[in-house]
């Protein structure tokens, strides 16, 4: 089976605005199937129930289907932990789905404290307004939310297009300098088909290519151009080389140039 980046699944997240159209255009058709005989204000109160619970229950939902959605970051092979760690950051995406997963539970909280008024509402009116009461409260609170939804979507984006790594399979890295034919020496012994940056022959990101020799099967890996500096000096593609070599190089092409 091919190994699979495990950030590649998670759907695109939405921002808040997008969220909260999303919600109460749901419960806007919201019609409980109701018996004909109910009184007004029975109906009034259960319509308006119906359409507060439908809100919450999809921003819920949505929000812990995100959570859900992306790895636990722990169970994670210490090549993929630690690309998470430079291109987003473990700590910050911790936290921030931490606090969408709280974030879920608040918005219910928030919907159950309205729907008890909506049931001790007195006429139909009441039973309305503690309904948008509810949205209003509901549709502040998840606005707020917005800067963490941005970054969980920037997230995914970036880490959805690292290359799928299979931990358990023979791995050679090719490593070097710029320029060198790193990424010629990949694409022609592999299927990799390496993005060519702005300066001739040196890859912007990891490039993944597979071959078999003696009826197994190699991954081979490509690797930014490596320049002789200490860590800290290093840049953020130079250090996804790096965590390339430490974690899943059996093997290690080094390239250079004699001339």
């Amino acid at each position: 089976m091919k190994a699979m980046n495990p950030f590649m699944r998670i759907k695109p997240i939405q921002d808040a605005n997008k969220f909260i159209d999303m919600a109460f255009r749901r419960a806007s058709k919201v019609e409980p199937s109701l018996p004909q005989k109910l009184p007004p204000l029975l109906k009034a109160k259960r319509r308006e129930e119906a359409r507060v619970r439908k809100v919450a229950q999809f921003l819920h939902d949505r929000f812990n289907n995100i959570v859900k959605q992306f790895p636990k970051i722990n169970d994670l092979h210490p090549f993929y932990r630690d690309l998470t760690d430079v291109l987003v950051g473990v700590d910050d995406l911790k936290k921030y789905l931490a606090s969408l997963r709280g974030a879920a539970r608040v918005v219910m909280k928030i919907a159950n404290e309205h729907i008890r008024n909506i049931r001790r509402a007195t006429d139909p009116s009441e039973a309305a307004r503690e309904r948008r009461a509810a949205y209003g409260r509901i549709a502040s609170f998840v606005k707020k939310l917005n800067e963490r939804l941005i970054f969980l979507e920037e997230a995914r984006s970036k880490l959805r297009k690292l290359p799928s790594i299979d931990p358990d399979m023979p791995t050679i890295v090719v490593a070097g300098p710029p320029n060198v034919g790193k990424s010629t020496l990949v694409r022609v012994v592999s299927t990799a088909k390496p993005e060519i940056a702005t300066y001739p022959f040196t890859t912007k990101t990891l490039i993944l290519g597979h071959f078999k020799a003696d009826s197994k099967t190699y991954q081979i890996l490509d690797t930014p151009g490596l320049l002789d500096r200490p860590l800290s000096e290093r840049n953020q593609i130079e250090l996804q080389a790096i965590m390339a070599l430490r974690h899943v190089a059996n093997i290690i092409v080094f390239m250079v140039d004699p001339s």
